[in-house]
C-alpha cells in the first residue's frame, strides 16, 4: 500500500503541468498532501508528527486557498481532451514502472534491515543519549522521510512560481 501511494503521489506531481486553474491546483495539492501524511504516519510507530504535520500544510493550504480566491476569476473549468489523454498515459506509464520499482524497494529493505542492525549495535555500544539521538537521526528510514519533506517543498515552490507570473506586476494596483 504505501508503493502504491508513492506511486499516486508521483502521478499527481506529474499531473501538476496540464493544469492552469488554480482551484484545481490546489484540489491537486491538498490530496497530495493527504496522501503524503498517511504516508509520514505509516512510516512512523505513532501519527503525532503526521497529525502535526497536516495541521501546519492545512494551515496554509486554507491561506492560499483564500488568497487565490480572492485574485481569481470566475472561470469555469475546462477539461482538454488532449490533457486527460496525457494523465492516462502516464497513470499506464507509472504503473508499469511500479512493477520494476518493486525489485529496487526490496534492495532498499535489505538497507534499511541492515542500517537497523548498524543502529543496535550502536545502542548496544553507547547508551550516551547524544549518540542515541544521532544514530537514530540518520538511519535510513529518517533520510526517506526528510528526503520526501523536501521533495514536497520543492514541489510547492514550482506551484507558486507556475501561479505567480512575475512579468504582470503586483497583483493589486496601487491607488496612487
Amino acid at each position: 500500500m504505501i508503493y502504491m501511494m508513492i506511486i499516486m503521489m508521483m502521478i499527481l506531481n506529474m499531473t501538476f503541468c496540464f493544469f492552469k486553474h488554480p482551484m484545481m491546483l490546489g484540489m491537486n495539492l491538498l490530496i497530495q498532501t493527504i496522501m503524503l501524511i498517511m504516508l509520514l504516519g505509516s512510516m512512523n510507530k505513532t501519527f503525532w508528527f503526521s497529525y502535526i504535520m497536516f495541521l501546519i500544510m492545512i494551515g496554509a493550504l486554507i491561506v492560499l486557498f483564500i488568497y487565490m480566491t480572492s485574485i481569481t476569476s470566475n472561470k469555469k473549468f475546462k477539461f482538454n481532451n488532449m490533457n486527460i489523454l496525457m494523465i492516462i498515459l502516464l497513470m499506464i506509464i507509472m504503473m508499469m514502472l511500479y512493477f520494476k520499482i518493486d525489485q529496487m524497494i526490496m534492495f532498499m529493505k535489505i538497507i534499511m534491515e541492515e542500517s537497523i542492525n548498524l543502529n543496535n549495535e550502536i545502542n548496544n555500544n553507547n547508551n550516551n543519549q547524544e549518540s542515541l539521538m544521532m544514530s537514530s537521526m540518520y538511519n535510513q528510514l529518517e533520510k526517506l522521510i526528510t528526503f520526501i519533506l523536501i521533495n514536497y517543498l520543492l514541489y510547492v515552490l514550482f506551484i507558486i512560481v507556475k501561479i505567480i507570473d512575475i512579468k504582470k506586476g503586483m497583483m493589486r494596483k496601487s491607488n496612487n
